[in-house]
């Protein structure tokens, strides 16, 4: 079964691993794109650090990291958020 929780500092690595992994292999390891995101090691603080900010991490039930999803505040003023960081590796069958 698959369990959906917020992010911990835990997750840092797999997330990391999991987002750059996602975009290389589409060729998009280039500037501009989160592949460098100065956050990406430290997805858990940066999200904690703001309760505007939530991410949210599936995993196995043995603790494996499927991937992730983040919501964060885009435009504060008139109350806009933006979904951010979805990558869902392509689970091998």
């Amino acid at each position: 079964m698959i369990q959906i929780r917020p992010i911990e500092n835990r997750d840092n690595s797999a997330l990391a691993h999991i987002v750059q992994h996602s975009l290389k292999a589409y060729q998009l390891d280039i500037p501009g794109t989160a592949y460098f995101d100065p956050e990406l090691s430290n997805l858990s603080q940066y999200y904690q650090s703001s309760s505007k900010r939530q991410y949210f991490v599936a995993s196995t039930d043995n603790g494996d990291i499927l991937g992730g999803n983040g919501i964060a505040e885009y435009d504060a003023k008139n109350r806009i958020a933006e979904l951010q960081k979805l990558y869902l590796p392509q689970l091998s069958s």
